[in-house]
């Protein structure tokens, strides 16, 4: 068996015991110094072994320990305790008032040439001795020290790119707490995301995006030098630590060249990639925030950067405090609302311009019993992107629209044939699972593929994603109609019209409620229906609410309108009594 195993260990108290009693010593108990002098029963033992008289000397030591720490034997004979170490004078002083052994702990002795050795030790009295000797064994665990050093580093580093993690962020953060106490100076933490970096996942694939935090991680340290510490957060975040001596304006100007530095462009696998990166700081000058209730403000603080337009770095107020904490209760409760079925549809219908008959409905999703001032899906849907549910809020308003549709137009024979139109987040339309989503949706209820039409805004493509629109293409194959909502609203609308399969788009409410009073948007919407009819695209118009804007726009040639001039969002079971209402007012005026 060789020094170092851990099942060579004996307990120090083991081998005193057994010396005392003479088991291996061939009789009486002898006195320290004569049992060990000629080392012939502590060389039986596999592990290191001293003994130690009641003057901190050397009495002996062991074939094994003087290996180890690379003596002679016998040249540690009558050498003072502190030739070990300070380690193993700490290590038997703590047996004074312990009855026996101890169990064994951790140290470092030194060697010869002054090198700190680990190994595991414990001591206890020496049994032989009336004078008060105390003896001590160790197991060499330089081997386990060393693995165990190499495991403490890794669980500190970001292994892509080389960074410290979020963890090491955290621990250096703590420590800088601490000091701040202590008087030193005050400091201030960022933390940086990287605006839509998905979408280069996306795009280009994971490993091309791996590529690029490589590069974004390398251009952080070039940047910073030894002004901060810089970490990777996880995923396109990172977060740094830096000293705080100036003003507000002189750490925002800092923050701002560093954002600068990483929009690129980065080539990467002959792709050239430009990016933008929002900033959220906060200052920290006093000891009475935590060092994760620093990271939660500056986390505030970028969000709040990424709600103003992303691009920009934006320093954290208590007010954004309070913001946040409200979103997170909107979440929770949004979570709770999506497990116990608390949101549900609503259909608003949209009319054929002359006729007014129903062409299709549009499902929008309502809460009902929600959190207090998050009602508004305009407050709820956002913070479902933002925070990673609103892939399972879309699958919810499919399946339910699924399922009302055929519910709808089996209760109803005016209601037979007509489509639905569902909206789905940016985030979904990245995933191919919506196109076996909709598939599936349809086949439970025994719909074709026409019937559930999807509707796409155009922040959705915003980014000209090349996985978006394969996304999209493939759902056009699969029989979905697209229709492209807001038209007009986003910087590519054209280039968006001719390079997707779009059946239809919606004419933006901003554009309808101008029309009237503002010659430039009467001709932009006149300019809108023209490129539509020339590329056979039906059309449109949103938020008509008043009988002038019916008019106006069946006379530019618009289709089809939507708005509360004809109905508001209504509960599923309330569509079929408007269908008839709706009959009835038609044919007493005789417009039907």
């Amino acid at each position: 068996m060789q020094f170092g195993s851990p099942e060579c260990f004996v307990s120090a108290s083991s081998v005193a015991n057994i010396a005392a009693d003479g088991k291996q010593s061939g009789g009486n108990p002898r006195p320290a110094q004569e049992a060990f002098g000629s080392h012939r029963f502590l060389d039986q033992i596999p592990a290191a072994a001293v003994l130690i008289d009641q003057r901190g000397r050397i009495v002996a030591s062991n074939r094994s320990l003087n290996d180890y720490l690379d003596y002679s034997p016998g040249e540690l004979y009558a050498a003072p305790l502190s030739i070990l170490g300070p380690d193993a004078a700490r290590l038997l002083g703590s047996i004074k008032e312990i009855d026996g052994g101890q169990s064994p702990r951790l140290v470092r002795l030194q060697s010869r040439r002054g090198e700190m050795r680990a190994c595991l030790a414990n001591a206890c009295w020496w049994s032989g001795d009336p004078e008060g000797a105390r003896l001590m064994c160790a197991l060499d665990c330089r081997d386990q020290v060393a693995s165990e050093q190499i495991l403490g580093r890794i669980a500190y580093i970001d292994g892509l790119t080389g960074l410290p993690n979020r963890a090491a962020f955290l621990r250096q953060l703590q420590s800088r707490c601490e000091a701040i106490s202590a008087g030193e100076g005050a400091f201030a933490v960022a933390r940086v995301d990287l605006d839509r970096f998905r979408l280069v996942n996306d795009t280009h694939g994971h490993h091309t995006g791996d590529g690029l935090l490589e590069r974004i991680a390398k251009q952080l340290r070039e940047s910073v030098n030894a002004e901060a510490f810089v970490a990777r957060m996880g995923g396109d975040e990172f977060a740094l630590l830096m000293d705080d001596r100036g003003s507000e304006r002189e750490l925002r100007d800092r923050l701002e060249r560093l954002s600068q530095a990483l929009t690129g462009p980065f080539d990467l696998e002959q792709r050239r990639i430009y990016l933008t990166a929002s900033v959220g700081l906060v200052r920290v000058s006093d000891n009475e925030r935590s060092a994760q209730e620093i990271l939660n403000n500056a986390e505030s603080a970028l969000f709040r950067a990424k709600d103003e337009g992303r691009n920009r770095v934006t320093v954290f107020a208590p007010a954004l405090q309070e913001q946040a904490r409200s979103r997170l209760i909107v979440f929770s409760a949004l979570q709770r609302a999506l497990r116990d079925s608390e949101l549900e549809i609503h259909l608003q219908p949209i009319v054929e311009g002359r006729s007014q008959a129903l062409v299709t409905m549009e499902a929008l999703v309502r809460w009902p019993d929600c959190y207090e001032g998050a009602c508004q899906p305009s407050q709820f849907i956002p913070i479902s992107e933002e925070l990673g549910i609103a892939p399972e809020l879309d699958r919810l308003v499919i399946e339910e629209s699924a399922r009302w549709l055929a519910y709808l137009r089996e209760a109803h024979p005016a209601l037979r044939g007509v489509p639905i139109n569902i909206n789905v987040s940016a985030v979904t339309l990245r995933n191919e699972a919506i196109v076996d989503l909709l598939a599936a949706a349809r086949q439970q209820y025994g719909l074709e593929p026409e019937a559930l039409r999807v509707e796409i805004t155009e922040t959705a493509l915003l980014s000209d994603s090349e996985h978006v629109q394969n996304v999209l293409c493939n759902l056009a194959r699969s029989g979905t109609p697209l229709v492209l909502d807001d038209f007009g609203t986003g910087y590519s609308s054209l280039r968006h019209v001719y390079d997707l399969p779009i059946c239809a788009l919606k004419i933006d409410k901003y554009f309808v409620h101008r029309a009237l009073r503002d010659p430039r948007s009467l001709a932009l919407v006149s300019t809108i229906l023209s490129l539509a009819r020339a590329l056979g695209i039906s059309t449109t118009a949103e938020g008509i609410e008043t009988e002038r804007q019916r008019s106006t726009l069946v006379r530019l040639g618009c289709e089809n309108l939507q708005g509360y001039l004809f109905a508001k969002p209504m509960p599923p079971a309330e569509l079929p009594a408007w269908v008839e209402r709706m009959a009835a007012t038609l044919d007493a005026t005789g417009d039907g």
